[in-house]
């Protein structure tokens, strides 16, 4: 779960170091930079005080962000207030862009991280945002920092438990490689019409922003990256720790 004790007992010794945490849908996503280099990482699906104790007597935090979608239980976040600098990022958090979005009260915090993550990286540049979890969102940011918003859309579980959900006979089925177009059983059928449709919807998306946008950058991130990074049309670049590094952007714009 944890780093080695080499590794930990070498970079315990740096100081500085910011924990951050993005609480998804699925995941919780925990990291520790040292300036801009990632130390520490990992994904779990469930999380208490213990296990963020046990982190943080590995590494000598000063400060950090916590970030979620759903609801977090108060005690991790008085346990991590005793134990360094927290930033709880809301709606209300100064961040590094100029958001153009007419409720931003509901905007994710997920999707304005990325964008941030985006900007941090490729500020003049446009870029289109593609974020694959368990929704599949497409967020524009003009170079400079300027969002304008996007799209949502189910994500390949979700669509998978839909059709389970919303009918009386066909089957829950995991994702699984399936290349053909014209399924032969209902099962590949699904396979087909998720996955092939999930396909098509992402290079449509793609397309049109490209055509609407110049020099457009397609950025991927997400827990279903690497279906997507196989099998698109489309050339796209993959970071995997976009939004994680934009809550530590947002992090240190606070602190």
């Amino acid at each position: 779960m944890f780093l080695s004790f080499q590794i930990v007992t070498f970079v315990a010794q740096v100081n500085n170091m910011q924990l951050i945490i993005d609480r998804g849908n699925s995941f919780w996503k925990i990291a520790i930079f040292d300036e801009n280099n990632i130390v520490f990482s990992e994904r779990l699906e469930k999380v208490n005080s213990l296990v963020f104790d046990s982190i943080l007597n590995q590494f000598n935090v000063e400060s950090g962000i916590i970030s979620s979608v759903s609801y977090i239980d108060e005690e991790i976040i008085a346990f991590l207030k005793s134990k360094l600098f927290l930033v709880e990022f809301t709606q209300q958090t100064k961040v590094p862009i100029q958001i153009d979005y007419q409720t931003p009260e509901t905007l994710g915090k997920d999707r304005i991280a990325a964008a941030v993550g985006a900007f941090s990286q490729w500020g003049n540049e446009n870029c289109l945002i593609i974020d694959a979890g368990t929704c599949i969102t497409y967020d524009i940011l003009e170079k400079g920092g300027k969002y304008v918003g996007g799209s949502i859309s189910p994500g390949i579980q979700m669509r998978f438990r839909a059709l389970n959900n919303f009918t009386g006979k066909l089957p829950l089925i995991e994702i699984k490689k399936f290349e053909n177009t014209n399924g032969k059983t209902t099962e590949e059928s699904i396979l087909s019409g998720v996955l092939k449709g999930v396909c098509f919807e992402v290079d449509g998306f793609i397309s049109h922003y490209t055509n609407e946008i110049n020099s457009l950058k397609i950025i991927f991130t997400g827990g279903d990256v690497v279906f997507f990074d196989k099998n698109l049309k489309n050339s796209i670049f993959v970071d995997s720790n976009l939004v994680i590094t934009g809550l530590k952007e947002i992090l240190k714009y606070n602190a």
